[in-house]
């Protein structure tokens, strides 16, 4: 029986390989396509970029010190666009991060930005929590969301805005490269986006329609959020952003990706929180999409594939199997560098740590529901992903 499951695990380990290897292949092609599409809206004409400019609100919500608090807030204000609005909002009016905003606020004074601190509603996502106390003082019927440590440049607005001159589409979103500390562990974390979050969205879309947003923008109408349900849809879920996507697609409508791209600016932490953070957002993207999370432990294919080998060392296709994923895998982690952050260095020596760490949390997430975010614990319930918030422990 012993030989049995082996020779099983084998097999597994050998068939996985051959997958992730193709996934590889097909991430790395899809990467530098997104690489192609987004130097070409750079390049694209002042007039063809002023074509579609309706007035936009954007909403940021603030929870604590994020990294680089201040110029993050501020890219949000330096727009080259004609009329847009900012809200800072918050829950608590001692929160740190208030006080940046008005700052921040101040020095653009010739924008339509402010500050709202108002009493949480009551969801069971704090950040929608915060949303809905900014909703009211909306001035425009396009809204974009957008996490608190991302940082855009002066064109984000004309990049998200455009796809909204087709009236099919109901949502707008766009991918985020991550800009790594100077530690280990800020690199591994950068590292997992852009080497395996950002192109595995990008193979999807290969695959099927986007039915999802993200939540460095989750830019919609006002009239279609009406439509399905409003913010309290969205706040029933800490999967905000993959709820406004589903819904706006149940509705027949489309969700955008943007050719742009935001930056994360992740700060300093330690393994320990790291793992926390990725093993949240596994458990999350399990409760929403259980089979896809499944499948997504092809795409940690470096280990799987020194498995496989390792369970027949003498095989000459094994080993060629492995030295292919070894190399794809090489050209992927240079390409999204490319793509997504090029200001960074390449870190190629941390590949294999990259990856194994990833399989770790993939085989973690697979057990348990529960997660912490914003210093309470959730528990995910039946068909409605992580509503009931349960006691610290």
């Amino acid at each position: 029986m012993w030989r049995s499951l082996r020779r099983l695990g084998s097999i597994a380990l050998s068939a996985g390989a051959v997958a992730g290897t193709a996934y590889l292949a097909l991430a790395l092609r899809q990467v530098m396509a997104f690489s192609r599409r987004r130097r070409a809206g750079i390049v694209a004409t002042p007039a063809s970029r002023a074509a579609f400019v309706p007035p936009i609100t954007i909403i940021k919500p603030l929870y604590g010190m994020e990294p680089e608090l201040a110029p993050n807030l501020a890219s949000f204000c330096n727009q080259d666009y004609p009329l847009f609005q900012v809200i800072f909002c918050a829950t608590d009016p001692d929160d740190p991060a208030v006080e940046v905003a008005r700052s921040v606020a101040q020095s653009f004074p010739t924008v339509d930005a402010r500050v709202i601190v108002a009493d949480a509603a009551r969801l069971a996502n704090p950040k929608i929590a915060n949303v809905q106390c900014a909703e009211a003082a909306a001035k425009y019927d396009l809204l974009a969301i957008s996490d608190a440590d991302m940082r855009v440049d002066r064109d984000y607005l004309r990049a998200i805005a455009a796809p909204f001159a087709d009236a099919e589409v109901g949502a707008v979103t766009c991918l985020y490269g991550a800009v790594p500390q100077e530690t280990l562990v800020g690199a591994l974390g950068a590292m997992f986006v852009n080497d395996h979050f950002a192109p595995s969205v990008l193979v999807a879309g290969a695959l099927e329609p986007l039915r999802y947003c993200f939540g460095s923008t989750m830019a919609v109408r006002r009239s279609v959020l009406a439509r399905i349900g409003g913010l309290h849809v969205l706040g029933a879920s800490l999967a905000d952003d993959h709820t406004l996507g589903r819904e706006v697609a149940a509705r027949g409508l489309r969700v955008a990706l943007a050719p742009y791209l935001t930056r994360s600016m992740h700060g300093k932490e330690t393994l320990r929180e790291l793992w926390r953070r990725e093993l949240r957002w596994a458990r999350i993207i399990r409760s929403v999409r259980p089979i896809g999370s499944t499948l997504a432990v092809v795409t940690y294919v470096l280990p799987i594939a020194l498995g496989a080998w390792l369970c027949r060392p003498r095989s000459f296709i094994r080993f060629a199997v492995f030295l292919s994923a070894a190399i794809l895998r090489v050209r992927l982690h240079c390409a999204a560098r490319d793509a997504f952050v090029p200001e960074s260095p390449l870190a190629l020596p941390l590949i294999p740590l990259r990856d194994t760490l990833a399989l770790a949390v993939w085989a973690a997430s697979r057990i348990g529901s529960d997660v912490r975010w914003k210093g309470r614990r959730y528990r995910a319930k039946r068909d409605v992903p992580f509503v009931q918030p349960s006691e610290e422990r």
